[in-house]
């Protein structure tokens, strides 16, 4: 029998139109990667993205803003998975009830957070918030960043994380007192509080006056609204007083503590969240009169720059705060030391 060959099947044409609108640049003779320039207009030689110019760039900064707040989230998942394995060691040993409690709280904290930090990640990431994505078109990964529009995305990311702390700050507020271990009526240092869970109640106040200066106010730049500018500003201010009160409870506590400068850095750190919050108002409030066309008209379009500022700022303290802090808890079951401090056991 013999064997007749198959013709071959016309190709068919692949278009690559899809691929026409990422035009990359050569490779760098350094570093081997294409090259970004935002600062060309579409249709030059080196344009990074044609037509419409720089999607390539735009797209890159939200994976770098993605990427920021990712770090923050699996350092928190990493510090709470050192604290559960250190609990699992020392789960069935007796007369450790402190450190199990620490460490537990630990666990609790850091876990909350890093949840929360996961939420955020998608919102940077242009997957979070639905019903702001699918009803804002100018909100797009590959587009740049519209102030206006961008305001909306803040307090949803600014809710989330008031959210965090609403719930992690009366576990933190518990867990100093219980490594500063003085009872405010008979330990001679003149508590201001009865017991430990009313300086948690004041913490939890706190942040719901600063969630309500923040959410409900939207950072107190818009002085048109005279009811939510004083009233934004009155929450503030007593978010900063209690913030002010647990300080100076937290630090008399624990100022006899010798070789204590360790601990008293997680509280005295909770100094860095207002300042933080305070910039982020001044910032808008001194952008609220911009001109935009008309010398009446008010701008609060929320600042990229500005965006990216409390994303490093918070990151970064929430990091020592909660993860070092956590971290500290899980070195103690492991009888290591970390940055040659004392243990994470109540001060005796």
């Amino acid at each position: 029998m013999s064997h007749v060959p198959r013709e071959a099947a016309p190709r068919t044409a692949i278009s690559d139109a899809p691929y026409q609108t990422l035009k990359l640049l050569p490779q760098g003779a350094v570093t081997g990667a294409g090259a970004v320039d935002a600062a060309r207009a579409p249709g030059t030689p080196n344009d990074v993205a044609a037509p419409g110019g720089n999607e390539l760039f735009y797209m890159a900064r939200v994976s770098a803003r993605e990427f920021l707040v990712r770090a923050v989230e699996f350092w928190l998942y990493a510090t709470a998975g050192m604290c559960f394995l250190a609990y699992l060691g020392i789960a069935n040993a007796a007369g450790n009830d402190d450190k199990k409690f620490l460490t537990a709280l630990s666990i609790v904290i850091n876990v909350v957070a890093a949840m929360h930090y996961r939420f955020i990640t998608s919102i940077r990431g242009y997957r979070g918030a639905d019903w702001y994505y699918d009803n804002v078109q100018e909100s797009k990964p590959w587009k740049p960043w519209q102030p206006l529009s961008a305001a909306a995305r803040e307090v949803a990311v600014d809710a989330v994380r008031y959210g965090d702390w609403l719930i992690t700050m009366p576990f933190l507020t518990v867990k100093l007192y219980t490594l500063v271990n003085r009872d405010p009526l008979n330990s001679g240092y003149n508590g201001l509080f009865n017991d430990v869970e009313t300086a948690a109640a004041i913490s939890a106040i706190m942040i719901l006056l600063g969630a309500y200066a923040r959410i409900g106010c939207d950072e107190i730049w818009d002085t048109r609204s005279t009811c939510a500018f004083v009233s934004g500003l009155v929450a503030f201010a007593g978010s900063c007083a209690c913030l002010v009160v647990l300080l100076i409870d937290l630090g008399n506590a624990a100022h006899s503590i010798e070789n204590g400068y360790f601990l008293r850095s997680f509280f005295y750190c909770w100094i860095g969240y207002p300042l933080v919050a305070i910039v982020a108002i001044v910032w808008r409030l001194s952008r609220k009169c911009k001109t935009r066309g008309s010398a009446n008209e008010y701008y609060g379009g929320y600042p990229e720059s500005l965006s990216l500022i409390k994303d490093i700022a918070f990151g970064m303290l929430d990091c020592y705060a909660k993860g070092f802090f956590a971290l500290w808890s899980a070195y103690t079951c492991f009888n290591q030391t970390l940055f040659n401090t004392r243990d994470a056991t109540p001060h005796t």
